[in-house]
């Protein structure tokens, strides 16, 4: 893999092939252990620190990475990015949540009740 040191990446954690982080950042954030949020300790914790860290997509700017990190999150909402979701994206967020759940995505839930707060 090519590292572009000076430009921006989406980024996604995984165990088991389940998506449960989507960041935003420099190449070295996507590695980085500090300054994750309290859920991510958590289910990092449950898993035993067993995750693989996959770039999505580069860019030249942090505004398009942000950009790109949002549409993903909505798309996905992994589990363990929902106390980074931003008031504007709320509603969607919302809509998305229910369109989910009358489409019967029970292992979606499933995943949810896993995590412990």
């Amino acid at each position: 893999m090519l590292v572009h040191s000076d430009k921006w990446c989406v980024y996604h954690h995984t165990h088991n092939g389940q998506v449960f982080y989507i960041g935003v950042g420099q190449i070295d954030r996507a590695f980085n252990l500090m300054g994750r949020s309290g859920r991510w300790l958590v289910f990092v914790d449950s898993i035993d620190g067993q995750y693989v860290v996959v770039i999505d997509k580069w860019f030249e700017t942090r505004e398009e990475a942000l950009e790109f990190e949002q549409s993903q999150i909505l798309k996905i909402l992994p589990v363990t990015n929902r106390e980074s979701w931003s008031k504007e994206n709320e509603h969607r967020t919302k809509e998305r949540w229910f369109e989910l759940l009358r489409s019967g995505v029970k292992e979606y839930i499933d995943q949810l009740s896993r995590v412990k707060i």
